[in-house]
């Protein structure tokens, strides 16, 4: 009885506890509208061929010291001392989706805007003054400079947004060329940094 007792007790706290891989966490924006969890980013690399496994084991890897060679298609442990690379949530997860951000960034200041996005106003590394006053009607265009980054880190799949939009996007047309992204700018009227982040990521 004491055995069965734990038993049931084990169940019970199984049912509360908060695990990545099960799907129960959720990694979210919710100034910017986007969100995804483990099970819907495995699906995603695996959709667009970027990882080769099949999502129900890739998933076991995806939230840990977990490094990802696409070489050969293996997974191998990620060491924090001596490993070349960044374990495969941070590659695959993180990378993509701060890659996106700071072309957003760097395209407000490229145009002479305020970063809004980053507390000093400006993006990292960009070399632009962030207090030059803004002139008149700036808005970040497509081809303005950074959104380059924006086009390529939405390619990866991961931060599809098919995967992390919490609404199912119909429109699985993925921006590839300035012009296919200048058109979801026009169609949605996004001028702000933050309008274009969830313009692109919904």
């Amino acid at each position: 009885d004491e055995e069965e007792a734990n038993n049931d007790q084990d169940a019970r706290d199984a049912i509360w506890n908060f695990d990545p891989i099960k799907g129960n966490v959720v990694f979210a924006s919710a100034l910017h509208g986007w969100g995804f969890t483990i099970p819907t980013l495995a699906r995603s690399l695996f959709k667009s061929k970027t990882v080769s496994l099949k999502p129900p084991l890739m998933r076991q890897y995806l939230f840990g010291d977990f490094k990802y060679n696409s070489d050969n298609g293996k997974v191998l442990m990620w060491k924090q001392s001596g490993s070349s690379g960044e374990p495969m949530f941070a590659e695959y997860a993180l990378a993509p989706l701060w890659e996106i951000y700071e072309g957003v960034s760097q395209a407000a200041t490229s145009a002479g805007m305020k970063s809004e996005l980053f507390g000093d106003g400006a993006a990292m590394g960009n070399g632009i003054n962030p207090n030059k006053k803004k002139p008149e009607n700036t808005k970040i265009e497509a081809t303005t400079p950074g959104m380059e980054r924006v086009i390529a880190a939405l390619q990866t799949g991961s931060t599809a947004p098919s995967v992390i939009s919490p609404q199912p996007n119909n429109n699985s047309h993925l921006p590839k060329t300035p012009q296919d992204l200048q058109q979801i700018l026009s169609r949605i009227g996004a001028g702000s940094e933050s309008s274009i982040v969830s313009a692109v990521l919904r």
